[in-house]
């Protein structure tokens, strides 16, 4: 079992290491969504070293979804980019799409 799973059951040696590896539970103001694919709340940020520096991705520990630009310095860039879903269009808005004409407010 790996320390992501054994963090998740309560394990606080698993979830230190995790800690120490770059691995965030964040709350407030950098507070993640659900993942948009599995709907689980267990998704966490991830400092990463990259070529360049420290680098930021969000990852979803259930289904492994994830957002890495590769470019991310700051926990704000994946947030913003993790937490911004696209709009649920309407029946008459997607004929519009499909159709091809009005622009869609």
């Amino acid at each position: 079992m790996d320390d992501i799973k054994l963090a998740m059951l309560g394990n606080r040696e698993a979830a230190k290491r995790l800690t120490d590896a770059g691995y965030f539970k964040a709350s407030g103001d950098l507070a993640l969504c659900r993942c948009p694919f599995c709907g689980s709340e267990d998704v966490v940020y991830e400092r990463y070293l990259h070529t360049a520096g420290y680098r930021w991705r969000v990852v979803c520990t259930s289904c492994m979804a994830s957002i890495d630009p590769g470019h991310a310095q700051q926990r704000s860039t994946v947030q913003r980019m993790w937490n911004t879903r696209a709009p649920i269009l309407s029946e008459s808005e997607m004929k519009k799409l499909s159709e091809g004409g009005e622009k869609i407010d």
